[in-house]
Order: structure tokens, then C-alpha cells, then sequence
């Protein structure tokens, strides 16, 4: 009669491996883990490179927009011509720390956040 593992499971269960196979058994499950390393290896490149392409074509531009926008605000200036979200034109009067007062006609002066400027004629890219 061979020798014979008895190696109790974490589910409670008994398990007899004869101890002739003990050495097979562990080639069998590091090649098995090998094979799933594989398998998974192929997933995971993809990932990566699907997750680059989207960074580049998507995350980075977007970034750079709103910097360039960012930037735009920060430098406004009074007197300066302005486009309006809504399609106004106007010239910038005064400026407050989140708001301007953009004069649109002759004594016609609204006050608009800093973020309803679309565009600044002659700037624009």
C-alpha cells in the first residue's frame, strides 16, 4: 500500500493524495497557474493600450482646452471686446473677482460670470 497524504481542506473536507502523486500534482498546478497568467496576460495588454489611446484621444486634449480656456479668462482685461455664451457683444467696463460688467449697448451695462465668456474676438485658435 503507498504512502497516502491525508491534508484536511479549508472547507473541512479530508483529501488522501498518495504521496507518489504529491510531487506530479504540484507540477500540474504551478502550469496551471502558468497557462491562467497567460490567458490573462493578453486581457491586460489590451486594457493598457485601449486606456493609453483613450487618454491621448480624449483625458489630454480636454485638459489642454481647459487650460487654454483658463488661461483666457485669467487675462481679461477692461476694455476688452467679449462674446457672450448667449451670442452678446461687448466691452468689458469693470472687473470683480468672479463677476464683469460688460457694457452691450450705449448706458447698457450686465454683469456676467467670468465663465459666460465664450470668446475673445481675435484670440480665438
Amino acid at each position: 500500500m503507498p504512502n497516502i497524504i491525508r491534508e484536511k481542506s479549508k472547507w473541512g473536507q479530508v483529501l488522501s493524495i498518495p504521496a507518489s502523486n504529491v510531487k506530479e500534482l504540484k507540477t500540474k498546478l504551478k502550469q496551471g497557474w502558468w497557462l491562467f497568467m497567460q490567458q490573462w496576460a493578453g486581457t491586460i495588454f489590451y486594457m493598457l493600450i485601449f486606456f493609453g489611446i483613450l487618454y491621448f484621444l480624449i483625458i489630454r486634449p480636454q485638459q489642454k482646452q481647459q487650460k487654454r480656456r483658463q488661461e483666457m479668462l485669467n487675462s481679461l482685461k477692461v476694455d476688452d471686446r467679449v462674446v457672450l455664451a448667449g451670442g452678446l457683444h461687448g466691452r468689458i467696463t469693470k472687473i470683480k473677482d468672479r463677476t464683469l460688467m460688460v457694457r452691450i449697448a450705449d448706458r447698457v451695462e450686465v454683469e456676467v460670470d467670468k465663465g459666460g465668456v465664450a470668446y475673445v474676438p481675435g484670440q480665438e485658435e
